[in-house]
């Protein structure tokens, strides 16, 4: 090639080769610290993901490098959970309108448990809600805002009962909207689902802290509303109904569960006495296998007690049977429905598989009902030990009172009080 037909090497091109260099050592340099930031079980999966997968076998392809191995992380046997239950949440039409905020236009009631949170921690707490959410319909008694299963979330519930006998009075569309503003939520429910197989109760079963539990509902008796509904619909099966859990609790504890959980709505409201059929039903499901019966349905406070369930296999197993958790919130100023409580038990599955349950306690519950700037409000707040800022003499008295009727129910009863 001749001299002038030669390129000459401009100064642009010498700066632009000068920068390349330059971030070709930092990048050299960086990676030793990049490796070093990762995490060890980082780097192991993302070794294994880029080196190739083994030839099949009889394949005559080379393997250039043997795929990076990844140590399992040991699961422990057995394992322990504590369990926080409360009784009926309702929040009808006075306890409605005391959320809602003119000034904003909208609703909140985050604050209604908010006293009571550090004792609804759990690992496993559940509630039974005697509500529905249909955005689209006015609301009433039955039907709350949203914000009422927010206000569930918040404070430490995780999971929600919606069995109870007006679960299916506004058809198979209030259902379905309830399930799913629970879900928005992250709220686990029970008692009531929106298709057929969803209601297969081997859903029920899952994993908490190393025990396979499985949590179940029932309904004792629907509202002639709820029948008609369900009739109509030809969705009975969607709504369980108590003449189907002995049969289901035996399934589920054949499928592997390990802690058999169950609500239960049995009963009338204000009543106390507790009937031949609950007492029939409690120890056909202790025989099936249940291990914890958690009733819902008088919104009274009932006494607990231990059965024994004779299971399949000859053995016997200690059984507690809550017969009426009573009421946490509704908007009765009656005596009964406002003393409440909350059951608190721990279950451990030893390494053989061996389910012990913890002796329970309960904590006593008071719905304050009081006004703040002419406006109704709700708390729902320990009966017990020192009241909260505020309360005027009269209330602190209603307080004890409801202290003091807990107390007298539940004497001689499985349940201590759990001291702080």
């Amino acid at each position: 090639m001749s001299r002038g037909n030669r390129r000459s090497v401009t100064p642009g091109t010498i700066l632009a080769l000068m920068a390349s260099a330059m971030v070709l050592v930092a990048f050299l340099a960086f990676i030793p610290f990049l490796n070093r930031s990762i995490d060890p079980q980082t780097q192991r999966q993302a070794a294994a993901l880029a080196s190739p997968a083994p030839a099949a076998a009889g394949s005559s392809a080379p393997q250039a490098t043997a795929r990076a191995a990844v140590t399992p992380v040991p699961t422990r046997a057995g394992g322990r959970l504590t369990l926080t239950a409360g009784g009926t949440v309702a929040v009808e039409t006075n306890v409605r309108r005391s959320g809602y905020y003119s000034a904003a236009k909208k609703y909140d009631f985050d604050e209604v448990f908010s006293l009571l949170r550090s004792d609804l921690q759990a690992d496993l707490t559940l509630v039974t809600l005697e509500n529905l959410v249909v955005p689209s319909a006015k609301m009433d008694r039955l039907n709350v805002p949203p914000e009422v299963l927010r206000m569930l979330r918040v404070n430490g519930i995780q999971t929600v009962a919606l069995g109870f006998p007006g679960t299916w009075s506004k058809g198979t569309a209030a259902v379905v909207t309830t399930l799913d503003a629970a879900e928005e939520q992250g709220l686990r429910t029970l008692g009531a689902f929106a298709e057929e197989d969803e209601a297969d109760p081997l859903l029920s079963i899952r994993e908490i802290n190393g025990i396979r539990v499985a949590l179940l509902h029932y309904t004792m008796t629907p509202s002639n509303e709820s029948r008609k509904a369900l009739k109509k619909d030809g969705r009975t099966l969607v709504y369980p109904l108590t003449e189907q859990a002995p049969d289901e609790i035996a399934r589920v504890r054949e499928a592997g569960a390990q802690l058999v959980v169950v609500s239960v709505h049995w009963g009338k409201s204000g009543v106390t006495k507790l009937t031949q059929a609950q007492r029939t039903l409690a120890q056909q499901m202790a025989d099936a296998g249940a291990d914890i019966i958690l009733g819902s349905g008088s919104r009274c406070v009932q006494t607990a007690e231990w059965l024994t369930g004779q299971r399949k296999d000859g053995s016997s197993a200690r059984v507690l049977c809550a017969w009426g958790l009573g009421c946490l919130l509704s908007d009765s100023d009656k005596a009964a429905n406002t003393a409440g409580m909350l059951l608190h038990i721990e279950a451990a599955v030893d390494e053989e598989g061996v389910l012990t349950l913890g002796e329970p306690g309960y904590t006593a519950t008071y719905l304050w009902h009081f006004k703040l700037d002419s406006a109704d409000r709700y708390r729902v707040i320990r009966a017990t030990g020192d009241g909260p800022d505020g309360m005027t003499s009269a209330e602190e008295r209603k307080r004890t009172q409801a202290a003091q009727r807990v107390a007298e129910t539940l004497a001689g009863s499985a349940l201590q009080l759990r001291e702080d």
